[in-house]
């Protein structure tokens, strides 16, 4: 969609843990929960153990949602999730997370477990975003 502004890649590399709301597939009220952000090989993935996850199932029904970060300094961008769906594709950004991740249950997942049940999401930040962002670096 858009290259990430520097400033957000810099506050990534040391803010992984970020928040998103997303918009639920029933309800359509604002779900905001915390979860690993993984930008690595200048993509955002985020990534969950296997099993069934609200976030991800309201987020294949409606893509558009609000992308968190928090620790550092706090911005709300306005992003498109891009579930990823392919074996090989899973697999791939599997690859690339357990390879670049400071998070110690990434770095020991095994990959085929993950591939088959788990909830992975390529994130792209909305073009428009960098109008509000605060230089930061």
């Amino acid at each position: 969609m858009c290259e990430i502004d520097k400033n957000i890649i810099e506050l990534l590399r040391h803010d992984m843990v970020v928040d998103i709301t997303t918009r639920g597939r029933k309800t359509s009220l604002a779900r905001r929960i915390e979860i690993w952000a993984h930008y690595l090989q200048g993509r955002i993935f985020l990534a969950s153990r296997p099993g069934r996850r609200s976030w991800y199932a309201n987020l294949i029904d409606n893509p558009e949602f609000t992308f968190h970060i928090k620790e550092i300094k706090t911005i709300d961008i306005p992003a498109i999730a891009n579930p990823i769906l392919e074996k090989e594709n899973r697999h791939l950004a599997l690859e690339i997370i357990q390879g670049g991740t400071e998070f110690q249950e990434r770095k020991n997942m095994v990959i085929e477990d993950w591939v088959s049940g788990s909830c992975i999401v390529e994130v792209f930040l909305k073009p428009n975003y960098t109008e509000e962002l605060p230089k930061i670096f």
